[in-house]
């Protein structure tokens, strides 16, 4: 029932970290201890997600753009629908880029079909200076939420 709703809606249903699979209906919750502190970045735009998986396959990289996945001990940091969405949308490549440069950041990734990009944060108490400058060079028009992974 919750995936008629939407393809991310059953992940909110378990309430704890979880893998998920196919178009976002198919959750695997799982023990993830850390409780990781995240910098939400919003612009004012949405992202259909329906648009993005129907461009996913044709879509090219942007040269100077990161996709790899970004390794972590507890696990990487990779979404596949960053290819497509940054051709359509590079205002968040722009942004993942530039996150991923600042010294507060450990790692950074669009999530889901967008548009929202976050930045895992080095220590929660760097959201502010972080949140200061994404402003500064990147408008007052952008929603910012220091939130952390549900775990720890």
């Amino acid at each position: 029932m919750a995936a008629d709703l939407g393809s991310d809606i059953p992940f909110f249903i378990y309430q704890s970290a979880a893998l998920i699979r196919g178009r976002g209906e198919r959750v695997e919750p799982v023990d993830f201890p850390h409780a990781l502190p995240l910098l939400l970045i919003k612009p004012p735009f949405g992202v259909p997600t329906p648009w993005a998986y129907k461009h996913w396959r044709d879509s090219q990289e942007i040269p100077g753009v990161r996709y790899d996945a970004q390794e972590f001990p507890w696990g990487p940091l990779v979404n596949d629908l960053e290819r497509p969405v940054f051709e359509k949308y590079i205002f968040l490549a722009d942004l993942k880029t530039w996150l991923l440069d600042q010294p507060e950041v450990a790692g950074a990734l669009m999530s889901g079909s967008g548009s929202t990009v976050f930045a895992l944060l080095k220590s929660p108490a760097t959201a502010e200076v972080l949140g200061a400058r994404v402003v500064a060079e990147f408008g007052p028009d952008l929603w910012l939420s220091l939130c952390e992974t549900v775990g720890g």
